[in-house]
Order: C-alpha cells, then structure tokens, then sequence
C-alpha cells in the first residue's frame, strides 16, 4: 500500500516536472528571441521576464528538493537565491540592468557547470556536454564584461537561450516517454 502510494506521489512530480519544463524550456526560448532582437532596447522588459523566471525557477527546484526527500544544502541554497532574485528583479527592474547583465552570465555559467555534469551521468551525454561548454564560454565572456558589444552579445544569449528552451522543451517531452 505504502509502495503503491509512493509511487503515485512520484508519477505524479514526474508529470507535473515534465509540464514545468516545458514552460520553462518555451519561457527561454521566447526570452532568447526577445534578447536576440534587440538587447538594449528591451533590458527592463527582460529584468522583468527574468525575475518571473527565477521566481518560478525558484520556486521549482524548491519544490523539487523537498518532493524528492533529498534536501541538499546546494540544492536549497540554489532555489532560495533564485527566488531572493526573482523578487529583487520584480521590484526593481531598472535599477538592476548591469546587475541583471552579470547575473545573467552568471546563471548561464552555472547552468553550464550544470549541464556538464548532467553530461556525466547520462547515456547520451555529448548535447548536454557540448551545451554546458558552450554556456560556460557565454557565460564567463559575459560576467565578465556584460556592457561590453552588448548587441553582439545580445545575438550570442539569444541564440543560446533559444537552443536551452527547445532542448529544455524537448526534455520535458520525452520525459513521459523515458518513465
């Protein structure tokens, strides 16, 4: 009975994981096209869009640490700063644009370092690999000089969060597949 129910619990935050990321991989890709068509133009659009992401994003892995029973200080640590950001990006978008530039780099960094391990622990491991170099190029080049060719840099994230929301999407497709 107990093992019936468990595995209710777990079929059920599969599906719902799934449908997450689906959103999320569908709210990077319209965020990729909205940085790819003309970054300044529509930086506080995108603190905006960003901070409802990380809010989200937050909230999720929050949700994800304590349904799998697996309450990991990195894990924790990771979805709280995602959701102290999230506000922070909400209330204040203009305040935040150089600040929001270098968190951007930043998470695009870590989502790199990310992906590379995922990489690790996969059987088909070269597209998360090869994703997770490559965000770890575009995330440092751009934490480290974020006003720096901000328009060449606004056609390099908006191409890379175009390609993270479609593999994302696509992941929580085939994730119904896989259980």
């Amino acid at each position: 009975m107990a093992e019936k129910q468990s595995n209710l619990v777990v079929n059920t935050f599969l599906q719902f994981s799934r449908k997450m990321l689906i959103f999320r991989g569908v709210l990077l890709a319209l965020l990729g096209i909205l940085i790819f068509t003309n970054m300044p133009k529509v930086l506080a659009t995108v603190t905006m869009i960003a901070g409802i992401l990380l809010l989200i994003d937050g909230i999720f892995n929050l949700a994800g640490v304590i349904a799998n029973q697996k309450r990991t200080l990195w894990g924790t640590i990771s979805a709280i700063i995602l959701i102290v950001f999230g506000v922070i990006l909400l209330k204040h978008p203009l305040a935040f644009d150089t600040f929001l530039l270098m968190f951007i780099g930043a998470w695009i960094l870590f989502n790199g370092i990310q992906e590379i391990v995922f990489g690790f622990t996969t059987p088909k491991p070269w597209t998360a690999l090869l994703l997770g170099i490559l965000s770890c190029i575009v995330g440092g080049i751009f934490l480290s000089t974020p006003w720096f060719s901000l328009i060449t840099y606004g056609w390099i994230i908006g191409t890379l969060l175009c390609v993270s929301g479609v593999a994302t999407a696509i992941t929580g497709i085939t994730l119904k597949a896989e259980n």
